[in-house]
């Protein structure tokens, strides 16, 4: 019932992934490592100068982020 409420899988609502096309859980893939971009030390710059709360948060953020990527980001 809450996950109906929260509009989100049973799956999701206990270990927070969701189940690809295949019934298994999507894993994230990620890019192959390179040098980091202008924007991307830019945002390095800044996350440094937050506070350890800030960072914590700021982490936390993007680690729930992360669990819903599923193809390497061609935008750049």
């Amino acid at each position: 019932m809450l996950a109906s409420m929260l509009n989100v899988s049973s799956l999701w609502l206990r270990h927070g992934i969701e189940q690809g096309p295949t019934g298994q859980p999507r894993i994230a893939v990620l890019d192959p490592v390179t040098d980091p971009s202008d924007d991307e030390l830019r945002l390095i710059g800044r996350y440094r100068q937050l506070s350890p709360y800030q960072r914590e948060l700021v982490s936390g953020v993007v680690e729930q982020l992360a669990l819903n990527v599923t193809t390497p980001n061609t935008d750049a």
